[in-house]
């Protein structure tokens, strides 16, 4: 084991050399995304739900504590 990346990569790239495998970029295939954990005292989930989705998010869950899990 090591903590210097080009050692690393080079053991890497040696293992996968001979199986024609390689290292490549893959992030521009990803999106960046967020996590937002809400909880409200005063609304319920539908009051919050009608809000959040008008701001434009992925996704809205509630869980089962009461919290509101936003992914934007």
């Amino acid at each position: 084991m090591t903590d210097n990346k080009a050692r690393s990569t080079s053991r890497v790239k040696e293992l996968l050399s001979p199986r024609h495998g390689s290292l490549s970029r893959v992030s521009y295939q990803f999106t960046r995304k967020g996590l937002i954990l809400l909880r409200s005292e005063n609304q319920t989930f539908e009051q919050l739900f009608e809000q959040i989705v008008n701001l434009g998010v992925d996704d809205v869950e509630e869980g089962p504590d009461g919290t509101v899990k936003v992914v934007a």
